[in-house]
Parts: C-alpha cells; sequence; structure tokens
C-alpha cells in the first residue's frame, strides 16, 4: 500500500460520522427473521429506521454524488458529531440511568411518563444545546424532537441495562 499511496501528490481521508443506533440482538431478532423471511441469522443486526450520515468534504479528486442517498456534506464533522454525543447519547445516557432506578427496562418505556419527557427536553435545551457549535442546516429543535420519536419507538425497545453499562464508551 505505501508504494500505491507514494504514486499521488495529494490524497484526502475525509473524516465521516453516523448518527444510528443500532441495538443487541436478542432471540427475538432471530426468531422474528427466521419465522417472517425463512433466513436463519445467529447474529442479525437491528437498527432504528432514522440515519444521518455526515462526511467532511474534503476529497482529493471529485467526489461520488452520495448526496443521492441522503449523505450530508461539510466542512467539518466535530459539530455534527459533537451534536450527536451531547444530544442523542447523553441524552440516552441521563434517560438510561433515570430509567433503572425508576424500574424501567426500556428507553420506549420511560418517554411514555411525561416527566421523563420533560426532564429531558429541559436536559437537552438548557444543558446540552448551549454548548453546541452552530450548524446552519441543521433545525435543533426538529432535531431534538426527532429525538423524542426516537427513544418512544415501541419497535425498538433499546435496553436500560444497555445503556447504562455502555454510558461512558459513548464519550
Amino acid at each position: 500500500m505505501t508504494l500505491w499511496l507514494n504514486g499521488f501528490k495529494e490524497i484526502f481521508f475525509p473524516n465521516s460520522t453516523v448518527d444510528r443506533v443500532t441495538h443487541v440482538t436478542t432471540q427475538y431478532d432471530m426468531d422474528y427473521l427466521e419465522e417472517t423471511f425463512a433466513v436463519k441469522d445467529e447474529w442479525p443486526v437491528t437498527y432504528e429506521p432514522f440515519i444521518q450520515w455526515v462526511i467532511e468534504d474534503n476529497f482529493s479528486n471529485g467526489r461520488t454524488e452520495f448526496e443521492k442517498v441522503s449523505v450530508q456534506f461539510g466542512p467539518d464533522v466535530k459539530p455534527y458529531e459533537k451534536m450527536k454525543l451531547r444530544l442523542l447519547n447523553a441524552g440516552l445516557s441521563v434517560l438510561g440511568i433515570l430509567e433503572f432506578l425508576h424500574g424501567h427496562k426500556t428507553i420506549n418505556t420511560c418517554m411514555e411518563d411525561p416527566t421523563f419527557v420533560s426532564y429531558l427536553r429541559v436536559f437537552m435545551d438548557k444543558e446540552a444545546t448551549p454548548t453546541l457549535d452552530e450548524l446552519k442546516e441543521i433545525n435543533l429543535d426538529e432535531y431534538k424532537d426527532s429525538l423524542d420519536a426516537r427513544f418512544i419507538n415501541t419497535n425498538i425497545k433499546d435496553s436500560v441495562s444497555r445503556i447504562c453499562s455502555e454510558s461512558s464508551a459513548k464519550f
């Protein structure tokens, strides 16, 4: 590879960041896949419908038109990653810890309680949002609303134990 790389004057390796929650595979996931689609898979990857993929617009020789599949481009991915870490990841951690203390098993059950929904929004508005960089192409209120919808999704059932056990690794 070194010989190949040495043949170029400039090579760029754009950074990227992805916002999409994937979950621990459960027996239910394996059974559903086999019963519904006749596919036996001992480790199917389950994930939420939402996806945001941002790539640093820094290419050496043009770029593929990833916009056609909803990829966003920006001069720097760090503000997008910061937004994801401080709103999505921290929001899940805050909910997960509170839910554990209240005996909930999944994130979506917590989001059925208006007290938790209100607490999450106050956390996002007062604690997280002031620390974010401006992103002109992102409406933060819409993004936060999307997090509410993602967290309450009954098809996801993100476990509180997963959130609590992996909280420190998410920052």
